[in-house]
């Protein structure tokens, strides 16, 4: 697991790199930025797939090195796409396969004082990788999320899990499982865990929130913590209350000890030594689903969503924090209050901003048009165990990555995988079943379950299987003979709310392209009229069937498709966006904002005759 804020060691490693396309032994090593990816930097290498090398150069202290033999060292990198393989001064340090989900490689033994990074990344999509070949969205390459060294002492926090329980009058229970990794020292430590909100520490009075665990030596040891808080203000949307969770490992004996860093250079605690100590902000919120419905704190809750893809035209997907702090302005203002990350794992950053600025999240795994298509070499057929194996290791990635952000309320395992078929049973049990077992404390499930409008009918073959039911209705602007029109839509929502009326139905893409400039008095399709108003009138179908639990509009903003669907995707992006790729609005960003306000108001009236009712006073 990766921590970014402990008091362990660290070098960043972002800046100028060398870079060749192709074949490493053949032409010049070219500058190129770290994070980055190699399309947006060389109009020529726009359209590349295939290998591209990364070589790096960097020095680190002779006091670190000569501490590494007591002490662990790694290499992370949070984003790269897709494949990758690692040496550190020639000698190799392994690979990971993912182009979104962050890893780290341990480099001690090969560390010194100055170092030779090289990197092969291979981003060619193959009917065995994850997502599959056909996927609607640019297939950038490179290292295009941050890149550290980072080097710790001899005990080390390696996993941590953060429960929230909300008891009954408004108290609160803490849960945490730690991992701790012994490299060597000493056998014995204290963990301790702590909380504080603005730099205060949060009373727990009457709790040991200390424990002496005696340590596995080369190994590690599960340690579970429970801790009663009270004065806790909880997490949504409308009040993102953030606390920080401190989690200290300290030796209690005389002598030195290593301090975290791996410096040699031990710190009290208490009359102990702290060898390892890492921070995470956490809410306290509790998210289920009951009688049919989405409850946040005791609170009736509904989605007012988009979908949103981690990139920027002019950078690709190396998302910099000034993008993702005037997207979620953007969102915020709009009235949104969540989004489904579209269609794989988003940045660290992203989820961190989600938190402070209180953004809902549906976080989704990388299993897109996952084997339902298999027709032809392209396509990885649903008994392809290593497609399969790749999509449950990536989401397994995400959670362990994910799990202890409020902001992040359900898990969705792949998005329109091919489930009119009744094969893709096993392979969506499969999923459900690592998703809960990773992670028990969520709803989960996947999106775009298989509808046919026009009939209209549900032909999935699968979605009795999850905790919730995500569907996708372009009905009105794709063929109508197949997607049908807004009404049949609405006539399919029936249909499932019949069906599976215990579980609550969000409808997790719908929309229209349109333009960004083009207008049209006769409201053509592709200009923004078009687009604003088909908006409109499927919000009127939609949002007036109770029982639908969120929207999702299709997109945040216009994002960059392959090359391959220029014939349907003009400009070679997918223009469904409210905004355009630079974050300029179209029409349909004002009628998400009125629409989302207009949904702000029934519920806070509705909350207003609950209170009014609830105190014996009238409700006219």
């Amino acid at each position: 697991m990766i921590f970014r804020n402990s008091e362990r060691t660290k070098l960043d490693l972002g800046g100028w790199w060398e870079f060749k396309p192709g074949d490493i032994n053949a032409g010049e090593w070219l500058p190129i930025a770290v994070p980055g990816t190699w399309n947006t930097s060389y109009p020529e290498l726009m359209y590349h797939e295939g290998e591209g090398w990364y070589r790096h150069v960097f020095r680190v202290r002779e006091r670190l090195v000569k501490a590494l033999h007591a002490s662990n060292a790694r290499l992370i990198f949070e984003g790269v796409n897709y494949e990758t393989q690692v040496w550190l001064n020639g000698k190799h340090l392994g690979g990971h396969e993912g182009g979104f989900t962050p890893f780290a490689l341990p480099c001690a033994e090969a560390l010194q004082e100055e170092n030779t990074l090289l990197v092969r990344v291979d981003n060619r999509r193959t009917a065995d990788r994850v997502p599959h070949w056909d996927y609607d969205w640019f297939n950038y390459g490179g290292i295009y999320r941050p890149v550290w060294l980072e080097i710790g002492g001899s005990v080390q926090v390696e996993s941590l899990a953060v429960e929230t329980v909300r008891l009954e009058g408004g108290a609160w229970q803490l849960k945490t499982g730690l991992q701790v990794r012994h490299y060597g020292g000493p056998n014995i430590a204290h963990v301790r865990v702590r909380l504080f909100k603005d730099g205060q520490e949060v009373s727990t009075e009457n709790v040991a929130r200390d424990k002496a665990v005696e340590l596995s030596p080369g190994g590690t040891t599960a340690v579970r913590m429970i801790l009663p808080v009270d004065g806790i203000r909880p997490w949504s949307p409308e009040t993102p209350e953030l606390y920080t969770l401190a989690v200290e490992v300290s030796a209690r004996e005389a002598g030195r000890a290593e301090a975290a860093g791996g410096a040699g250079e031990g710190r009290k605690l208490n009359a102990g030594l702290v060898l390892d100590r890492i921070y995470c902000e956490i809410g306290f919120r509790e998210f289920v689903i009951r009688d049919g419905r989405f409850w946040l704190n005791g609170e009736e809750f509904r989605f007012r969503g988009v979908g949103k893809h981690d990139e920027y035209a002019a950078l690709g997907r190396a998302v910099p924090l000034s993008v993702y702090l005037r997207d979620f302005v953007l969102m915020k203002q709009a009235n949104v209050n969540a989004f489904r990350t579209s269609h794989y794992a988003p940045s660290m950053d992203a989820i961190e901003l989600a938190d402070k600025m209180g953004l809902a999240v549906i976080l989704e795994g990388a299993s897109f048009f996952h084997t339902g298509f298999a027709r032809d070499e392209h396509y990885a057929g649903f008994n392809n165990r290593t497609a399969v194996e790749s999509g449950k290791r990536q989401m397994a990635e995400a959670i362990a990555t994910f799990r202890n952000h409020p902001s992040v309320l359900m898990w969705s395992f792949g998005n329109e995988m091919g489930t009119d078929s009744e094969e893709s049973r096993p392979f969506i049990l499969e999923l459900y079943d690592l998703v809960k077992g990773l992670d028990p404390t969520r709803p989960a499930g996947y999106s775009g379950i298989s509808v046919y409008p026009a009939a209209p009918a549900v032909h999935d073959r699968a979605c009795d299987m999850v905790d919730y039911v995500d569907v996708h209705l372009y009905g009105g602007w794709y063929e109508e003979e197949t997607y049908g029109t807004i009404q049949q839509c609405g006539q399919v929502l029936d249909i499932l709310h019949r069906m599976f009326p215990d579980k609550p139905i969000i409808i997790g893409e719908f929309g229209a392209e349109g333009l960004a400039g083009y207008r049209s008095l006769e409201k053509a399709r592709w200009s923004e009229d078009y687009q604003s108003d088909f908006i409109n009138a499927a919000l009127d179908e939609y949002l007036r069937r109770d029982f639908v639990y969120g929207t999702f509009l299709w997109n945040f903003c216009d994002f960059r498709t392959p090359r391959h669907r220029a014939l349907r995707r003009a400009r070679e992006f997918n223009n469904k966006g409210m905004l355009d790729s630079a974050r300029n609005p179209k029409l349909a960003y004002l009628v998400i904002k009125e629409r989302y306000g207009r949904q702000i108001q029934v519920a806070n009236a509705s909350k207003e005759s609950r209170a009014r009712n609830k105190e014996g006073m009238p409700s006219c």
